[in-house]
């Protein structure tokens, strides 16, 4: 099977035009491929920010799939009327996924304050995208299908297109490139930065989603943590005893956060409490014969078996952002070095960390109100967070 991934860089768009990519990358995928939007930053700081147009096709129609990504690039968008059906289309989905994708939200919102990446990330696929796409919901179509024909001008700049191809070298890949690049714009605008909050948003649901991020040094074994947390400390006391639906811990290898994020969660006051116990777990837990198992599953989880399709995605976005494989055997040696003294500093950074962690909550106005009844200060309610950032 032969794949393609078509990289349209995005790192020439200002705040606002990050919000309107859900829906360029709704109308590109209309001709059959798939469609990712997706932000990294590497070790030395280089950061790709992407959307990324897939195909695949068997070799003998090679020269198909090469078209349908020129047709995606340069063909024409769909007429204004089309468009606001494909917009109410977006703004549908996007409404819809604090039921079934609230713990994505709330770590897009939380990664935000992680560095230039979280931030486009949380831009383009959290809950920030929201209000922008509302904003043209009542508008004039055709100010709407401009914005996005010059939204993807800005995407086919030529010097930072990006093609990884599996084979059809009887295609002159090169040349596709040169036909569907433009002209470099203007200087890129200031990379986006978002500080760490503390805040909830009102969501029409009867659980919660609650998250917790600390910045940590990236030198520490934070894959150990994050497998650790997850499958141990908040399996056993969110999960099993508070009854919240699923768990996950994450770590970023390049910023050093780690996040805590709770799932359909019937609690909230004592999740927070539960997280912010976190380091003291760690402490007493991962020790002899548990940090041996923890370090086992940590390794599987780095390691994990992928399709021909998700390991392409990986190379190449190892590739926009300067991932060597160095830095990714430096995450595998944290974990299979760690020492019980490595473990200890870890603890006591998380522990020192929590006066500055960040907080995202979405629950009902009803649950956020009792909460702050109970304790004013562990967020704030900002259901006007999403607009006053894209404003």
């Amino acid at each position: 099977m032969l794949r393609a991934d078509l990289g349209l860089d995005l790192s020439a768009l200002t705040q606002a035009e990050l919000a309107l990519t859900p829906l360029l990358a709704r109308c590109l995928g209309r001709g059959g491929l798939e469609t990712l939007l997706w932000a990294g930053a590497g070790p030395g700081g280089k950061l790709g920010t992407c959307l990324i147009l897939r195909g695949k096709a068997l070799p003998a129609k090679a020269g198909t799939l090469a078209a349908q990504l020129e047709a995606a690039a340069c063909g024409p968008l769909p007429d204004p009327v089309t468009l606001m059906t494909l917009l109410a289309e977006e703004i549908a989905l996007t409404d819809a996924r604090p039921a079934g994708a609230g713990h994505i939200l709330a770590d897009l919102r939380l990664r935000a304050a992680s560095g230039p990446a979280g931030a486009a990330n949380e831009m383009m696929r959290g809950l920030s995208t929201q209000d922008a796409l509302r904003r043209f919901e009542l508008g004039d179509p055709e100010r709407l299908h401009a914005s996005l024909l010059s939204l993807r001008e800005k995407a086919l700049g030529q010097s930072r297109l990006r093609l990884a191809v599996s084979g059809g070298q009887e295609i002159d890949w090169d040349g596709l490139l040169t036909r569907i690049g433009r002209p470099d714009g203007a200087e890129l605008p200031p990379p986006l930065a978002h500080p760490a909050v503390r805040e909830a948003i009102p969501v029409a649901l009867p659980v919660n989603t609650v998250g917790q991020s600390l910045q940590l040094d990236p030198a520490l074994p934070l894959a150990l943590a994050a497998h650790a947390l997850e499958t141990g400390w908040l399996w056993d006391s969110l999960r099993v005893a508070g009854g919240a639906y699923g768990v996950r811990a994450w770590h970023d290898p390049v910023t050093g956060m780690l996040t805590q994020i709770s799932a359909r969660d019937p609690q909230l006051l004592q999740t927070l409490d539960r997280m912010a116990e976190a380091p003291a777990w760690i402490a007493r837990s991962l020790r002899g014969d548990a940090l041996e198992r923890y370090r086992v599953g940590a390794v599987a989880r780095l390691d994990r078996p992928m399709t021909a399709g998700a390991e392409m995605l990986a190379l190449f976005q190892r590739h926009l952002t300067g991932m060597t494989e160095d830095f990714r055997m430096a995450d595998l040696e944290s974990i299979l070095s760690s020492s019980d003294a490595d473990v200890a500093r870890l603890a006591e950074a998380m522990a020192a960390a929590q006066s500055g962690s960040g907080v995202v909550v979405l629950g009902s106005a009803a649950t956020l109100q009792a909460a702050l009844q109970t304790r004013p200060d562990a967020f704030k309610v900002t259901p006007q967070a999403v607009r006053s950032e894209t404003a």
